[in-house]
């Protein structure tokens, strides 16, 4: 562990020696902040405590850095005096208010295991702050379980991050963060959670960005509140996730994710409407998930007492969820029991006693 971290160190040595040691480097000073640009054209703003007296070392530094073309701006803080606790919650507090980032899906090592880029709505949040912010608290728990805090002045942060626009010929261009930076991997392998439920934190932080940078109707994750997520193993290397999207009291719409391990694919099931036959939703009205069958469930009330609606279950193939069988009632009557509906479709391979 401790070469790691001695390596890391110097790999954040090298980015802060004076600039004779890096002709290549345009830098500027703007009050308490370093602007700096790359010859491949990415910049940074870049402020330290404590540096030491040659220049050469801080106790901790911040971080916004932009790639030239790229759309979002990268956050991170770096502890080098003391290591931070990858697991434990992060405080940023921009003149006293706080936005608190827990989790893989808000806070994660990038590159080097002491570089913690913050992700997600949050880090729009602290973004929105900074500029017009006078002074930024970090707090954070270190590997031996002591609280800890630092504060960087933001005199100057404003300026620098102007003078990067102008560098990078994007002056006008917005400041938008949220996604994980570019060409970095994570400094430590995920924890696979468990399949079942699982947690906002335990999703992989490309899905969370992938799906909150949809432009359809999803709530947001603030919204949907205590709604459980889900990860379930498909077999040879596939994973299914499953994430709340919108619904009410009784009814609870979830976006489905085919994990490939190469990328993301929102999966659509077909459904029918009332008015317009069949149709193809991205997304499943979810009801459960058998990991023995491998057999997805939806069920859509048209009232509480379940006397109307719509149920359906796909069976997964190995390459995709098959339909197998869909009831409908589309009348609330109490003319059929709860959730026994009418079958309107059964596929062909179907065993006669399947029900969804």
């Amino acid at each position: 562990m401790f070469r790691l971290f001695l390596a890391a160190a110097l790999l954040i040595l090298s980015a802060i020696v004076p600039a004779q040691a890096q002709q290549a480097e345009t830098r500027r000073y703007f009050g308490d902040w370093l602007g700096a640009c790359r010859p491949d054209g990415y910049c940074s703003a870049i402020s330290y405590v404590n540096p030491n007296a040659d220049g050469h070392a801080a106790d901790y530094w911040f971080r916004i850095g932009r790639h030239a073309e790229g759309l979002y701006w990268e956050i991170s803080f770096t502890p080098i005096v003391v290591m931070a606790a990858a697991t434990a919650p992060f405080t940023l507090s921009v003149d006293g208010t706080p936005e608190a980032f827990t989790g893989a899906s808000e806070v994660a090592a990038y590159g080097s295991i002491n570089d913690f880029f913050l992700l997600g709505k949050k880090a729009q949040a602290v973004m929105d702050r900074l500029m017009p912010g006078k002074s930024l608290q970090v707090a954070f728990t270190d590997e031996a379980g002591v609280p800890t805090t630092t504060r960087f002045s933001l005199n100057g942060l404003t300026a620098a991050l102007i003078w990067i626009d102008e560098q990078q010929g994007r002056l006008g261009s917005e400041r938008v963060v949220e996604a994980p930076p570019e060409g970095l991997t994570a400094a430590a392998e995920p924890v696979v959670p468990a399949d079942g439920q699982v947690t906002l934190a335990d999703l992989p932080p490309h899905l969370v960005a992938e799906d909150e940078a949809r432009i359809d109707a999803c709530d947001g994750f603030d919204i949907v509140g205590d709604w459980s997520f889900y990860r379930h193993d498909l077999g040879e290397g596939k994973t299914l996730w499953l994430l709340p999207c919108t619904g009410g009291d009784y009814n609870r719409f979830y976006s489905a994710y085919l994990d490939t391990g190469t990328g993301f694919e929102l999966l659509s099931f077909a459904t029918p409407s009332y008015a317009a036959g069949w149709q193809a939703e991205a997304g499943i009205w979810f009801d459960s998930f058998d990991p023995v069958t491998s057999q997805l469930r939806s069920y859509n009330r048209g009232r509480g007492i379940g006397d109307c609606g719509m149920r359906g279950l796909w069976q997964w193939t190995g390459s995709l969820f098959a339909m197998q069988v869909y009831t409908m009632q589309a009348v609330c009557d109490a003319s059929v029991p709860p959730g026994e509906f009418p079958e309107i479709f059964r596929n062909a391979t179907a065993p006669a006693d399947l029900r969804p």
